[in-house]
């Protein structure tokens, strides 16, 4: 929300407002999009570990017949089967690559909304 009315006060701002204001400003929305495009990246990174360690598991499942691994190895899986971790943001929004591009497709389509409606 605070990029959006950041980049508000730029389109509007930009006749009216102070360049220094208009560079401070613009330098959040660049920092943000740094901060949402890093949480984006550690939860990829987290859902293909958990990806990862139910392939391993599989791969172990072939190994052992019987044992305590093998129960073991059973439980883990049917734990990230029945509930699949995920790196959500306050359960709102799934932290994964694809935030990343619904970020910039959301800030560019109110960018062209703002400048279609200053230019009426």
């Amino acid at each position: 929300m605070w990029t959006m009315l950041s980049i508000e006060i730029i389109i509007v701002g930009i006749n009216r407002l102070p360049a220094y204001y208009i560079a401070s400003v613009s330098m959040g929305i660049i920092i943000n999009f740094i901060l949402i495009s890093a949480i984006g990246l550690l939860g990829g990174t987290f859902e293909n570990e958990v990806k990862t360690t139910k392939y391993i598991s599989n791969k172990i499942l072939t190994l052992y017949s019987e044992g305590p691994i093998r129960k073991k190895v059973k439980t883990l899986i049917s734990m990230i089967e029945n509930n699949t971790p995920v790196f959500s943001i306050y359960g709102i929004w799934t932290a994964d690559y694809g935030i990343i591009v619904r970020l910039f497709s959301i800030t560019t389509t109110y960018l062209v909304v703002l400048l279609q409606l200053s230019y009426l």
